[in-house]
């Protein structure tokens, strides 16, 4: 009897810890997401101010980041290819350990101006001419069509991030002038006006 309710116990024991571990994992990785993300709008705004104005702003504008806590998720938005494929191998990695991981990398230059929002994609308007900048599945990577009047031009290859901000002379248009706005999507695995516009071609991207 008292074997029973001992092996019945730890069979009960068994799928607890294995639950509850899973749970931390999760748990652990969403907190990275959430400090990219938010280093990611950090990064955005810091680009949109002026040099030396980020840390004043922040603290009168988000009271609950401490300078040290932005500069951490920014370094973590930073160097999220490095974070990511370190999570790809590992069981864990845990805040700290991720800190670790990018300490010294350095942040990056601020985002290129065509890098839609996080879960986003941009769209880019100046008179009969706009872009429209889609997220991929491939994380990084992203659709580009850009359009003037009825004649429109894609990539059917998604253009990696840091490329974004000179596609505007691979495609002829001038993104400068342009008012841009993003809106929430889900990334895509191909781009999704190829086959629906007329006169669309091919534009080398990266792969």
């Amino acid at each position: 009897m008292t074997d029973s309710i001992g092996h019945n116990r730890l069979a009960a024991l068994r799928d607890a810890i294995a639950t509850e571990a899973s749970l931390v994992r999760s748990a652990t990785e969403e907190l990275l997401i959430r400090a990219m993300a938010c280093g990611d709008a950090m990064i955005e705004a810091k680009g949109l101010l002026d040099h030396g104005e980020f840390e004043p702003w922040l603290r009168e504008n988000v009271r609950n980041v401490s300078p040290r806590t932005a500069r951490l998720d920014m370094s973590l938005a930073a160097n999220r290819a490095a974070i990511e494929t370190k999570l790809a191998t590992v069981a864990s990695l845990t805040l700290r350990e991720a800190a670790r991981l990018v300490a010294g990398r350095g942040q990056r230059s601020p985002r290129p101006r065509l890098l839609p929002a996080t879960g986003c994609f941009r769209h880019g308007v100046d008179g009969e001419s706009g872009v429209y900048i889609v997220p991929s599945t491939a994380v990084g990577f992203y659709f580009i069509t850009a359009y003037r009047g009825e004649e429109a031009t894609l990539t059917r290859r998604p253009v990696a991030s840091s490329g974004l901000d000179d596609i505007g002379q691979h495609l002829g248009i001038d993104v400068a002038a342009m008012t841009f706005r993003d809106q929430a999507c889900l990334p895509v695995d191909r781009n999704p006006f190829d086959g629906h516009l007329e006169g669309s071609g091919d534009v080398v991207g990266n792969a």
